[in-house]
């Protein structure tokens, strides 16, 4: 159900203390928020930025770029949950409602339109087409809002969660 703050007991049992494996306990995180997140203050996501130098999160959505060699590659993350209106009109998720999904499409169009990188691959918690029993209303809300999109941007590849499954989907086209 989300963290209550930085300090929250959350922090050190799902985070620190299951990736404490040597090889695993040096890796950066570059997080977004999912619906669960939203349960809590979602705030302290950012927030937590500035307590654990592993955890990258500067924005609800934001945009990095690395470099290996001669290649680039965009990483676009993204808010998803303000993205459906199951979430936006439930009053367990108050904050979604408070979230400019508008604000947040502009952004993701001008960010695309301008990305020169090598590759470009977006990341958002909740799935665009995936094989679930899970409501199809969740993802039509997610392709009517950025579908379009990233195919107009020919992003090479959509990352996402939400499910709790491994699928690697091509969708025709």
């Amino acid at each position: 159900n989300g963290v209550k703050s930085v300090t929250d007991d959350d922090w050190q049992e799902h985070l620190i203390d299951m990736y404490n494996h040597r090889n695993l306990a040096k890796l950066d995180w570059w997080a977004i928020t999912g619906n669960h997140e939203y349960q809590g203050n979602s705030q302290a996501l950012i927030d937590y930025s500035k307590v654990n130098p592993r955890w990258h999160m500067p924005a609800k959505y934001y945009t990095m770029v690395f470099k290996k060699g001669d290649a680039t590659i965009r990483f676009v993350m993204l808010d998803t949950t303000p993205l459906i209106d199951k979430y936006r009109e439930n009053e367990k998720y108050p904050d979604v409602a408070m979230q400019d999904k508008e604000a947040q499409l502009e952004w993701l169009e001008k960010v695309l339109s301008e990305a020169k990188e090598d590759w470009v691959v977006v990341a958002g918690h909740h799935p665009i087409y995936a094989q679930t029993k899970k409501n199809e209303r969740e993802r039509d809300d997610i392709k009517r809002a950025i579908n379009d999109i990233l195919r107009k941007y020919n992003v090479a590849m959509y990352l996402c969660s939400h499910i709790h499954s491994f699928q690697h989907i091509r969708h025709k086209g």
